[in-house]
């Protein structure tokens, strides 16, 4: 099964690449990751935990190796993957999300998918801005996060063959008419970052990204949310800031809103602070970017519980299972 799933998420992470959904390529790269430490697991462990143990530490390296960020792997093991705190998962994620970063890195010649290194460092006489900021992201994240769901939802009432075919055909318009939405969202974040555009260019942009997004993952196809959801909230830190702009806020510090956009927007929908935060902050090749990301992310995540938003992978899991007979549960 581990060597099915590591054809199928290789070849069907390329496919979705080359039509344009907007999926991540970290979904894949986890997924791989997973799988190839299963492999390695059947081999070498003595028991069901250690093989638990490697195929965490698979996955962590898979997060690493997508957004050249080892410390958000990491921390994706231990609060995402587990949601527990172990010292064995921590040190098994930490050797395995640096080896995969140096790999990367120094062998495959990979470079971070996004670099926000021009930020400037938002002053402490504008954190105000972070709490109406951190409202909106959370908004715009919990509308993601159940606008991903109910597609899903309503896919399933198509059979599993044609679901794919749907959504390379709704992609069609989208690249047409809004050909910025389509991929994951890297080229939509720059985009977002600089703010060259009108506001209502961007409010179209967001619509779309969360429509496109939402109708390529509830189709099945494999693929990641994370570049998803961080071009979601990028987008909607900038359109805050342009509307700040407005009211007295010097347009250089638009950059620094999108970043903390992305962070609230993917706590929110996601439900996963810590990751949120590291993986942002990591980006930005910086840590005065800390507070403002990390005020952001527990904002945007306490709009999520008012709004009594599920984390989506718990909630796909539980789908999952409840679709998968227990003959193969077990």
């Amino acid at each position: 099964k581990s060597y099915s799933v590591l054809a199928v998420r290789f070849i069907a992470g390329m496919l979705s690449s080359f039509f344009g959904l907007s999926l991540g390529r970290e979904g894949p790269s986890i997924q791989i990751g997973a799988a190839g430490s299963q492999i390695l697991a059947k081999k070498t462990s003595r028991n069901k935990m250690e093989e638990n143990y490697l195929i965490t530490a698979g996955a962590a390296a898979g997060l690493a190796t997508a957004f050249n960020a080892p410390l958000s792997g990491i921390v994706f093991a231990l609060e995402e993957v587990h949601r527990s705190f172990s010292t064995l998962i921590l040190i098994t994620a930490t050797t395995a999300s640096l080896t995969a970063d140096v790999v990367a890195t120094l062998v495959f010649g990979l470079e971070p998918i996004l670099s926000f290194t021009q930020t400037p460092e938002l002053p402490a006489s504008l954190f105000l801005w972070l709490l109406p900021l951190g409202v909106l992201s959370g908004v715009f994240g919990s509308l993601l996060n159940k606008s991903l769901l109910g597609l899903q939802t309503l896919y399933e009432k198509l059979p599993s063959a044609i679901r794919p075919v749907v959504a390379i055909l709704i992609a069609l318009p989208f690249g047409l008419f809004l050909p910025q939405v389509l991929g994951g969202g890297r080229d939509l974040i720059n985009f977002a970052e600089t703010a060259k555009s009108g506001m209502e260019l961007m409010i179209l942009l967001l619509v779309g990204k969360i429509l496109f997004t939402s109708t390529s993952f509830g189709s099945g196809i494999p693929g990641g949310i994370f570049l998803p959801i961080l071009s979601v909230g990028a987008l909607s830190g900038s359109i805050f800031g342009l509307i700040a702009v407005r009211f007295g806020l010097p347009s250089e510090y638009i950059a620094d809103f999108a970043v903390c956009g992305m962070a609230g927007a993917l706590s929110s929908a996601v439900k996963s602070p810590l990751t949120s935060i590291l993986l942002t902050t990591e980006m930005t090749g910086s840590l005065v970017h800390l507070f403002p990301v990390a005020a952001c992310s527990f904002i945007a995540l306490l709009i999520s519980d008012v709004l009594n938003v599920k984390p989506i992978y718990e909630e796909l899991l539980d789908r999952m299972m409840k679709t998968t007979p227990k003959t193969a549960q077990n």
